[in-house]
Formats: structure tokens, sequence, C-alpha cells
């Protein structure tokens, strides 16, 4: 909503399922490979013809993987040393309580934590990221303007949902690029205590309902989508 409101209401509201149908992409597929590894589920994972042909060289199974991605199984073992040395920091042992469940809270939002401790009140997510990443300084479409990369991408906003609906949890991101395998732990605590996200997510919230009730309209933003280029307000050109 925060993105594109008229966009989120018609899939929310008016299951309209177009307008968030991904077109599936190397990188994409790349994060969903080591996500299913690190929960155990590449043996029961069966692709789709699309992701097949991504995932193969010229589609074949026999050629083995595309060499944009051969290298996701380093990846993923090295999200797994960064979280031990993670749970070494904090001086808590680590169990295998590595679950992926679907969230949902407050009837509004929707998503899945990768990693949850409940004995140690711990939540991770993984995010594989591109190997130029810069985390103290990323574009912000919302805003047009440079921001920190945790803002940018909105996971302050996944964060404050997270730790909204696990109270007295800490969430951390566990970042790492794909192919140059760089690092970077980020502690999401402070969200809870950020004024201006309160507010931001409060307003948010608000404005939904007034979709709901009729009171607002929700608007096509530029979100440089397929979705919000076809549905763009028409305008008249003036010569």
């Amino acid at each position: 909503y925060v993105q594109n409101p008229a966009r989120a209401y018609a899939y929310y509201e008016l299951n309209d399922k177009s307008a968030y149908d991904f077109e599936i992409n190397v990188p994409m597929l790349y994060g969903t490979l080591v996500h299913k590894m690190l929960a155990d589920q590449l043996k029961d994972w069966e692709p789709t013809d699309i992701e097949r042909k991504l995932l193969f060289k010229y589609g074949d199974e026999n050629r083995g993987l595309k060499t944009a991605l051969v290298n996701f199984t380093e990846t993923g073992k090295k999200v797994m040393v960064v979280i031990h040395q993670l749970y070494d920091h904090l001086d808590v042992v680590f169990d295998e309580k590595n679950i992926q469940r679907e969230l949902e809270f407050n009837g509004l939002f929707h998503g899945f934590v990768d990693f949850i401790d409940h004995e140690n009140k711990i939540i991770i997510d993984y995010k594989i990221v591109d190997d130029r990443t810069d985390f103290n300084k990323a574009w912000n479409n919302r805003d047009s303007r440079y921001d920190t990369w945790v803002h940018s991408t909105m996971y302050d906003y996944q964060a404050f949902i997270y730790q909204s609906a696990f109270e007295g949890y800490t969430h951390y991101i566990v970042a790492v690029t794909r192919n140059s395998i760089r690092s970077r732990v980020i502690d999401m605590g402070g969200v809870l205590y950020d004024n201006v996200l309160i507010e931001s997510i409060n307003e948010t919230m608000n404005d939904i309902a007034d979709y709901k009730s009729g009171v607002k309209k929700p608007i096509v933003a530029d979100d440089g989508s397929s979705w919000s280029e076809e549905h763009k307000p028409f305008e008249l050109e003036v010569f």
C-alpha cells in the first residue's frame, strides 16, 4: 500500500491477482534456491517450466545449472556461518529451530519468517542481494532520494510488523551478496521506537481503512510495474 495504493487495493480487495503477477528472473530464483536450501525444501521442490528454463543451461537439466546460479550453495553456507557468529556474539546456544512460517498480522499484512527461535526470542530474515549493494546508501524510489538500504527496501516496515506480532522478540537481517559473498548483520530492534516510521505505518493503516470504506480512492503510483503502466490515469497531451 505504501508504494502503490491502487495496485495493493486491486490485489487484496478486488482479487486482481495480476496486480502482483511477478515475472521471475535469475536473481529472484537465486534467492529462492538459497531459502529452500536453508529450509531443507530443495529435495521436495518441483520447479515450474519457467523456473526450469531459468535454472538450467538451455533449459536442459542434463547441462547443469546456469553459471549465474552455481554459487547458491556457497551463499547458503555463508548465511549459516553468519547466523552462528551472531549467536556466539549474543552468547546464546544455536539449535535447529529453523522454520519458515507464514505470518498474518491484523488482517492487513502477510509475509514469511525465515528463521524464528522462540526460546531466545530471535527472528532472522535472510536477504540475498546484488554484489553492488551499498548498505549505507541506496536509491529510495518512494521519496526520490538516497537513503539507507534498509529504509529504501522497506525492510524497516517489515521488521516493525514482525516485532509487533512477536512481542519481545529481536529481529535481525542477515544480508549476503550473491557472488562476492559479503555479509552484513543488521539489528532491527530500534524500529519499534522510530516515531517517523510509526507515524507512516499508522497513516497507511488509516488510508487502507478509508479505501475500504470508500472515503478515499487509492491512487495509481508509478512503481515501474507493467500493472501501473496499464492502469495509470489518462493524460491529455497539450501542444
